[in-house]
């Protein structure tokens, strides 16, 4: 397992940085439960790069869909959680904005910024 610095410190500028330990934490979660599926199903894993949205699995005999199920899962999860009055497109985009409750809009920021990463470097 590798672990790219600058990739968890562009995560954390792009994300949001005034809850920069939720961001990481958050990329902690993403590895682990990313690993644990790969693992899970059996697929064959040779490398694990650690660098938040841009973290990478490299992996034999497993479908290639499952590397959106985690972003997919964090989307879903931070809008069932998220308070109707804090969705705001501006504050999604805005990598300096205050929230009342920021986890479940950070998790919805982490989960889009990743597809963005999965589909800007063909990792699909």
């Amino acid at each position: 397992m590798y672990m790219d610095i600058i990739g968890l410190i562009l995560t954390v500028f792009f994300i949001n940085l005034k809850y920069w330990y939720i961001v990481i934490s958050l990329s902690i979660f993403e590895i682990l439960f990313e690993f644990l599926l790969f693992f899970a199903l059996d697929a064959q894993i040779t490398q694990v790069t650690a660098g938040g949205i841009f973290s990478r699995i490299s992996y034999y005999n497993a479908n290639f869909l499952l590397k959106w199920a985690i972003p997919l899962f964090f989307i879903v999860l931070g809008f069932i959680f998220a308070d109707r009055r804090d969705i705001d497109i501006i504050k999604i985009i805005d990598p300096t904005a205050k929230f009342k409750s920021p986890l479940p809009l950070i998790l919805v920021k982490f989960g889009l910024a990743r597809i963005i990463i999965l589909l800007f470097l063909n990792q699909y």
